[in-house]
């Protein structure tokens, strides 16, 4: 009996362990293709519809590549319109924007330590903040605040930690983009809200930050 239920513990235990946890209550987990998951709060959700169309429109406009998927304010969706968005949608403003780059064999995902030496970080600071100000005077904005660049460990992956704060058509807006790197890919988040909206956002951005899961792993 004894060693019976030592072994209906151990399985147990064995199954919590295999068990993702679950997201919070209202959020929604999104699954990606050649990626993994992450967490939306209920107050985002994922651009289709014309929002999505214009969004395409300028990023080819831009040459930029193909965002696997945006997530925004929730009702943007309901209001956009070719004009812009009117209703609720388009009062406030945040974004969740995820694309996959492929490139040559690099960093591994989990890597132990920095590829970068603090030179690195510090010499190409310049040179990024100037790559970034010159793509948005192209569509009119302007860089408001720059922090240095920093490599992090998010949820124990590898990455590249860009932060700045842009100006707005309302307000300015606060961007945090992380470079994961996978081996032969990076995986670029990039996270902004508006300044005077931080309230609002936040809380959810660092708690989406700490849903993200990497299956694809390299």
């Amino acid at each position: 009996m004894k060693n019976l239920l030592c072994t209906i513990i151990l399985f147990v235990s064995i199954l919590s362990c295999g068990q993702e946890s679950s997201p919070e209550k209202d959020w929604t987990r999104i699954f990606i293709e050649e990626f993994g998951s992450f967490d939306l709060p209920p107050t985002m959700e994922i651009q289709n519809g014309l929002a999505k169309k214009m969004t395409e429109k300028y990023d080819l406009i831009m040459e930029l590549p193909a965002s696997n998927i945006i997530a925004q304010q929730k009702g943007l969706n309901k209001d956009m319109t070719i004009r812009g968005a009117k209703g609720k949608g388009g009062e406030k403003y945040a974004r969740i924007i995820l694309t996959t780059i492929l490139g040559e064999a690099w960093t591994k995902l989990y890597c132990q330590d920095s590829p970068f030496r603090e030179a690195d970080l510090i010499s190409g600071n310049s040179d990024v903040k100037k790559q970034f100000a010159a793509n948005l005077k192209s569509n009119n904005f302007k860089i408001v605040e720059w922090f240095p660049l920093k490599f992090v460990k998010l949820n124990n992956m590898c990455a590249l930690h860009i932060s700045y704060v842009r100006s707005g058509h309302k307000s300015d807006v606060k961007v945090d983009e992380y470079q994961i790197f996978n081996n032969d890919r990076t995986h670029q988040l990039i996270l902004s809200y508006r300044v005077n909206e931080k309230s609002i956002w936040d809380a959810d951005f660092k708690k989406l930050l700490n849903s993200i899961k990497i299956t694809n792993v390299r």
